[in-house]
């Protein structure tokens, strides 16, 4: 009895020496019998890793040691499995095309809504495109573009609004911006440096005429004089002739002859679009001689807005008077959506962009932890393509962020905005970056497309074109040469003697491009080439056709389809792919740590139970005046498991029959 009384004290069942009631024995917590064993094997089904060397698995002590060795693993030595890469990437080409597509369809109909604007500017009795003189610059400012405004006597009515339909309003000013270049003086023996020169022949009879002349368009030679016209012009266009002088202004790729007219130099007047002063001014500028002899070009900028597509619409009308007495229209419609034009200037797809940002961080930082773990020295930085490669995805997708940022500056700013030409200037501005913009997006794209081919082309079965490619440029490097040679060569033969004769070969660029169209679509220059040259142009047209399109191009056809039965022929001895059995091992790998993770809670369990049933066997001759209470603390101090998850009042003989 006394030795039952020791046992109960120190079990703490009962009335014992410690006096633990029952009511503090309820209030402790069940924990479950499965739990610390699931954590454990949820820890080695994430953490597990096996030792390269000895093949066996070593579960990291914390979440830092297996954050450190996947990091050596995966950024610092580039040794990660190919199809996660794969399965990475992919994902990545999935959020980039996401983005860029919703980027650009925030604008639905862009085509259409450009398409109609083109066609009023083309329905008339003077279209843009015919426009190739003087007068035919002022009567299409008398006609078309006169056609978008309203004659009326009350100027606050909306019915005088310019509007090309009920849905699609003028919404700011007509701008008029010009560009005139210098005089240059003539020189009388053509010694001196002026390249204003009359030839002995004609000197008695142009002499007297001739004191200057105005030359092709140079940035150092435009007209900076504050005026530009002789005589006195109404106050109402003053400002035509008048030099601009508050800044520059971006004009860049709105020409067609010209990349660009520049950014200095310009006289900016505007003409309003409520009623028929749009007519009136141009009746004035006609009678004042607003096109001067050193007009170079001149640009019309106005921007609609459609109120069913919350769409803007920038125009940009160009004529460029060239030396040549010729006038060369062109028209440049950018429609983009009216997304971001709010106080804060973010668009629709903004945290779109933000995701984007978040992962090309990470692409980033894998490509400068893999450079700095591989320890590649400035040679093999400067020496290997994947590099270079890479860089210049990262510089494709930080000039989309930088576009992105500052267009919401442009639209945010345009808000608030009062003056017309300074108004004009931003949407000038936000047309000219959202084209940039979605050529960049466009590049990206196809980036993002490389990526996912880059890691497929481990499966062969994959990359069958790719491995084509890549060994048919190596066996047919030198007939590229030739092709290149031969296609240079005729392309410089065609501008030579048709340059001044046929627009398909008007200067040595568009001749490259008309030799290269030919190889690929037909091109039908018979009938001009006969025309220009009745001998000559047979003769290079016939020529060019055997040795370009018959000899050459055969041969370099030829050498793909080698090339690609050699690939062929490659993968059919291959029985596993390379990127399956990635798949393979990963999937196996997963599978059996899975099935370890459900098996071994068990196996515990189960061991837990006949553990206390030996025990049981074991205890139960002693004590037995005691009744199940001595048994249950004997069990209880030889299984301290139980003390977690299980009540000691409720451990008896029949919890004991049930385990």
């Amino acid at each position: 009895m006394i030795e039952m009384q020791n046992v109960k004290a120190t079990s703490g069942f009962g009335y014992n020496a410690n006096k633990v009631t029952a009511d503090e024995g309820k209030k402790k917590k069940k924990k479950n019998l499965i739990r610390p064993i699931s954590r454990k094997s949820m820890t080695e089904f994430l953490f597990d890793i096996k030792d390269p060397e000895t093949g066996e698995r070593k579960t990291p002590k914390s979440f830092k040691q297996y954050a450190t060795r996947k990091f050596d693993k995966w950024c610092l030595q580039g040794k990660g499995n190919r199809f996660v890469k794969a399965i990475y990437y992919f994902c990545f080409m999935l959020l980039v095309i996401l983005y860029a597509k919703n980027r650009v369809e925030e604008t639905p109909y862009k085509y259409y809504l450009a398409k109609s604007i083109s066609a009023i500017l083309e329905d008339s009795d003077f279209p843009l495109q015919d426009v190739r003189r003087e007068e035919d610059f002022y009567n299409f400012l008398d006609g078309p573009l006169s056609s978008l405004t309203k004659e009326c006597n009350n100027n606050t009515s909306s019915q005088c609004f310019a509007s090309v339909s009920n849905n699609l309003f003028v919404v700011d000013d007509f701008v008029f911006k010009q560009l005139v270049v210098k005089p240059v003086a003539r020189s009388s023996d053509g010694s001196g440096n002026s390249k204003c020169y009359i030839p002995p022949i004609l000197k008695d009879t142009l002499e007297p005429h001739i004191n200057s002349c105005y030359l092709d368009y140079s940035e150092a030679e435009v007209d900076t004089n504050t005026w530009i016209n002789d005589t006195i012009v109404p106050d109402e266009i003053a400002h035509c002739y008048e030099l601009y002088n508050q800044g520059s202004i971006n004009v860049s790729f709105t020409a067609m002859f010209h990349i660009s007219y520049g950014n200095t130099g310009y006289r900016i007047c505007t003409a309003d679009i409520l009623g028929n002063d749009l007519k009136r001014k141009a009746k004035l500028m006609k009678q004042y001689n607003y096109i001067k002899d050193g007009t170079r070009v001149v640009y019309i900028d106005f921007t609609l807005v459609s109120t069913s597509l919350e769409a803007f619409a920038h125009v940009k009308l160009s004529f460029e008077f060239l030396v040549s007495a010729d006038v060369l229209p062109y028209a440049r419609i950018d429609v983009f959506s009216v997304s971001g034009i709010s106080k804060n200037g973010f668009t629709k797809t903004f945290p779109l962009l933000i995701i984007l940002q978040i992962v090309v961080a990470i692409y980033l930082f894998s490509i400068i932890s893999n450079f700095y773990g591989t320890g590649c020295k400035v040679k093999q930085f400067c020496c290997q393509f994947q590099v270079h490669y890479n860089l210049f995805c990262i510089a494709s997708y930080l000039l989309v962020f930088v576009i992105e940022y500052r267009l919401i500056s442009l639209k945010s700013n345009l808000i608030g905005q009062k003056d017309s030409v300074l108004k004009n200037f931003l949407i000038v501005d936000i047309a000219y970056y959202e084209n940039l913009n979605s050529s960049a997006l466009s590049v990206c794209c196809i980036l993002s497309v490389f990526h996912v081919i880059e890691f497929l082309k481990f499966s062969k079965r994959f990359s069958i074109i790719m491995l084509t490619i890549k060994r048919a440029f190596a066996e047919s490097m030198y007939t590229f040469f030739t092709i290149i040679l031969v296609i240079v060569g005729y392309s410089l033969a065609f501008y030579i003697a048709f340059g001044d004769k046929m627009n398909d070969f008007r200067n040595f660029r568009t001749s490259v491009l008309t030799c290269v169209a030919s190889l690929f679509v037909e091109v039908d220059l018979r009938e001009e080439l006969m025309q220009s040259s009745r001998y000559l142009g047979p003769v290079l047209l016939l020529t060019y056709m055997f040795f370009v399109s018959f000899v050459v191009l055969s041969l370099f056809i030829a050498i793909i389809e080698g090339s690609f039965d050699a690939v062929k022929k490659e993968i059919q001895k291959d029985d596993v792919d390379p990127l399956y059995e990635a798949f393979l091992f990963q999937f196996d790998k997963r599978k059996n740590e899975l099935t370890k993770m459900i098996q071994k809670p068990k196996k515990s369990i189960q061991k837990v139970r006949d553990t206390v049933r030996d025990n049981f066997q074991n205890r139960s001759r002693h004590n037995t005046a005691g009744g199940i209470g001595g048994d249950a603390n004997i069990l209880w101090e030889e299984n301290p498991t139980f003390e977690t998850s299980l009540d000691k009042k409720s451990f008896d003989r029949k919890n004991l029959q049930n385990l």
